[in-house]
């Protein structure tokens, strides 16, 4: 009677004892399974620019109204886009010659300067639609230009040359030259004070709107690729190697501050005194709440070389990079 009981016992209760076992099998490998990552959101939003390569400049008037220019060598040269309402739409504009643009400078709505190869500075009077090859000494390439007001302005390029003008572009005149070194980057202001960097950690200062130069002692050897000065007194570089400087005196003192990554830095930008930003390879963006002591890595959808940086306000900015990357940002770039 008891082996009849067991039986039938078995026989009623065995799949339903089989299922709760099933159950719980399936139950622990869910558990077990590794949550899933989130995907990570950019406020850096992609911009559609209709050119595949090696944007270097940015620039913006207004909200509105911007520019972004490089090259493609070596063949179809003379990228120089526009847009009019933010970036949601770029259109290319021709310029003169078969020119790589490296910098761009507008002092109004209408004038703007860029620096070229070849050794040529040109400039528009009518938004960029029509381009004249300025008179300048001889050079081979500038890498960078900026304007003091709408008649002072300089320009640096290779072996150590720094030109300026005090008539709007109509004349230039050599006012530095150091052999076999690049000058790539100016950051100045409308008084008259200006810094350039460049190769073998030069630094260089002017407080007579580029007319007379003393040489700052810095704390790298390093080839240094962009300057920026938030304030009058304090200023950041960053090249090759992860490095990067800063000074709180004006150029007297260059202190290396702690890099957030061994790789070449193309551009360093502040939107103000604490809140800045550094640009690299491989879509490598890394901003700064604290004046440069500690940098974070921002997220963006890129793989591009970003070049450089413009913000018309502390929330707007822009990023341009190789292959016809435009990025944009309404959230302060987080």
């Amino acid at each position: 009677m008891r082996y009849f009981c067991n039986k039938k016992f078995n026989k009623l209760f065995a799949p339903f004892v089989l299922l709760l076992l099933i159950q719980f099998f399936y139950s622990c490998k869910k558990d077990d399974s590794p949550a899933e990552v989130p995907v990570p959101v950019s406020t850096w939003i992609r911009q559609t620019s209709g050119v595949t390569n090696n944007l270097k400049s940015i620039y913006f008037i207004n909200e509105l109204t911007g520019f972004a220019a490089g090259n493609s060598f070596p063949n179809d040269t003379n990228k120089f886009l526009k847009t009019i309402d933010g970036g949601s739409v770029w259109f290319r504009l021709q310029i003169v010659d078969s020119l790589s643009i490296s910098s761009m400078y507008f002092t109004d709505v209408l004038t703007g300067y860029a620096s070229c190869s070849k050794g040529k500075i040109i400039k528009t009077v009518n938004g960029g639609s029509n381009w004249s090859i300025l008179v300048t000494p001889p050079a081979a390439y500038f890498y960078d230009v900026m304007f003091f007001n709408g008649h002072k302005g300089l320009a640096s390029g290779n072996n150590g040359t720094i030109i300026t003008t005090s008539d709007g572009g109509n004349s230039w005149q050599v006012t530095h030259s150091t052999a076999n070194l690049t000058l790539s980057s100016i950051s100045g202001k409308a008084n008259g004070e200006v810094f350039v960097c460049g190769d073998n950690g030069l630094v260089l200062f002017s407080s007579d709107f580029g007319y007379t130069w003393l040489q700052n002692t810095t704390s790298t050897s390093s080839a240094l690729n962009s300057v920026y000065f938030p304030s009058g007194d304090t200023g950041y570089c960053c090249g090759v190697f992860g490095t990067v400087i800063k000074t709180t005196n004006k150029g007297a003192n260059w202190v290396t501050l702690s890099s957030p990554a061994a790789q070449v830095f193309s551009s360093v930008y502040f939107i103000n005194g604490q809140t800045g930003f550094l640009t690299g390879d491989n879509g490598s963006l890394y901003k700064t709440l604290n004046g440069g002591l500690s940098f974070t890595k921002v997220y963006v959808e890129s793989e591009s070389y970003l070049t450089r940086m413009f913000f018309i306000n502390n929330n707007t900015g822009w990023i341009v990079g190789s292959y016809g990357e435009i990025l944009k940002t309404t959230a302060g770039g987080d």
